[in-house]
């Protein structure tokens, strides 16, 4: 008898007038357990399927996260995950027809985007606000309550700074128009 028919024979006679719904949620609780400890065990330890390794992603190497930025991160690492782990071009046809010829060149001008083009973007960026900006170890201000202003006395020129922001606020862009863009193909990321 397996764990399933004992538990529903088990709960089933048991007299509840008699014993009480207490005595029977112990027992139900008890038994659902024994059930799901092998499976708990196994994704916590062995085969961790639920968890997204996101370091080393987009720059990132460890620590706090903001949400906003974890949901890039984790829907490029699954497409990078996607082609170099289960090597698509291997399982599914894709000349098969316009939709999967379009989804294969997107998923490649995605992954290269994330893989070179992305870095490229911000180091750009990067080194215009290592040109123009006086001092990038004052850029913010800590307040007593922990929190921090954003200091924007410090550059040559208020014109490089409103580039640098413009700059900043297109790879923001850029990284929503990919986000957006994966999303769309999404359906095809199964092998």
């Amino acid at each position: 008898m397996t764990y399933s028919h004992a538990l529903k024979e088990e709960l089933t006679n048991l007299d509840l007038p008699r014993y009480g719904i207490r005595t029977w949620l112990g027992r139900f609780w008890r038994w659902f357990w024994a059930l799901r400890l092998p499976y708990w065990f196994r994704c916590h330890t062995f085969t961790r399927y639920h968890v997204i390794d996101v370091s080393g992603e987009g720059g990132y190497d460890w620590g706090w996260l903001d949400r906003s930025h974890a949901v890039l991160l984790v829907n490029f690492k699954l497409l990078c995950e996607f082609i170099e782990r289960e090597h698509p071009d291997e399982h599914i046809n894709w000349d098969s027809d316009p939709e999967h010829r379009h989804a294969r060149d997107e998923m490649q001008a995605l992954y290269e985007w994330w893989r070179h083009g992305r870095a490229d973007e911000e180091r750009a960026v990067e080194e215009f606000f290592k040109a123009h900006h006086r001092h990038p170890e004052k850029l913010f201000t800590d307040l007593p309550d922990g929190n921090f202003l954003w200091n924007p006395g410090t550059w040559d020129s208020e014109e490089n700074e409103r580039e640098w922001l413009a700059k900043h606020d297109g790879l923001e862009a850029r990284d929503d128009e990919m986000l957006r863009r994966l999303i769309d193909i999404r359906g095809f990321l199964w092998t």
